[in-house]
């Protein structure tokens, strides 16, 4: 391989690296972080409205999805 080939490569995994690293900043900068933040757990002896239980699902299934892709690159990351 020579070397113009190498700076082409280097050049393309510098770009989709960047655009990846992008990508995760703009998740973590949006708004849906704080409004997981502010959002507090009922008390157990409270009655959960139904808003209240779609909201803790909606949150234990993110939860869950990341969980489960952290895992699923963990294993294939392995593998190579």
């Amino acid at each position: 391989m020579d070397i113009e080939e190498t700076k082409k490569q280097s050049k393309v995994f510098r770009t989709r690296f960047k655009m990846l690293i992008e990508a995760q900043l703009e998740m973590l900068n949006s708004d849906d972080w704080d409004q997981l933040m502010d959002y507090e757990m009922p008390a157990l002896e409270e009655k959960l409205t139904s808003q209240d239980i779609i909201l803790t699902s909606h949150v234990l299934l993110s939860y869950n999805l990341v969980t489960d892709e952290i895992s699923y690159l963990t294993v294939r990351r392995q593998g190579q």
